[in-house]
């Protein structure tokens, strides 16, 4: 009797063993099915949403933007307070992208920051000036020490 009654709780043990590890794998598989890779550009745009579109890193691009276009910035000092708020906020706002998620980012803040100062163009000097802010852009990533250490945008013409 002693023996019928050690197989049964080890037989009931087994049973509950093989349960846990079914409910392990169940788990795992769930986890999987929401990193989808087929869905990688919504999942990029809805991190993008919750980063606010990288409005600090808008603001850090406007600012550079503003100081290359006025002549007395270009003598004063490039360490400005406001920029280096700006890209640090930008560079918190990066780090809470996924990795893959970061140069369409910044791209799509680039492509926002572009359409707002487009009233301000007044001819190939601006334009050489925005195309620097792309260049900046471009190398956020190594600024804020993330990876990627830099993305390439596709350029567009209507950028410039």
């Amino acid at each position: 009797m002693a023996k019928l009654t050690i197989f049964a709780l080890l037989a009931l043990f087994a049973l509950a063993h093989v349960a846990t590890a079914f409910r392990t794998t169940v788990t795992v598989v769930e986890e999987e099915e929401d990193f989808n890779p087929a869905r990688p550009q919504q999942r990029c745009q809805e991190q993008i949403q919750r980063q606010q579109q990288l409005r600090h890193c808008q603001m850090h691009l406007k600012e550079k933007f503003r100081r290359q276009s006025s002549v007395l910035a270009m003598s004063t000092d490039d360490n400005n307070e406001d920029e280096d708020q700006y890209l640090d906020q930008c560079c918190q706002q990066l780090r809470n992208l996924n990795e893959q998620c970061r140069c369409k980012g910044l791209q799509e803040a680039v492509r926002q920051q572009q359409q707002q100062t487009r009233g301000e163009e007044r001819g190939q000097t601006e334009q050489r000036q925005k195309k620097k802010i792309v260049e900046e852009a471009e190398r956020l990533p190594s600024r804020c020490d993330v990876s990627p250490r830099s993305c390439t945008f596709e350029r567009s013409p209507r950028w410039f």
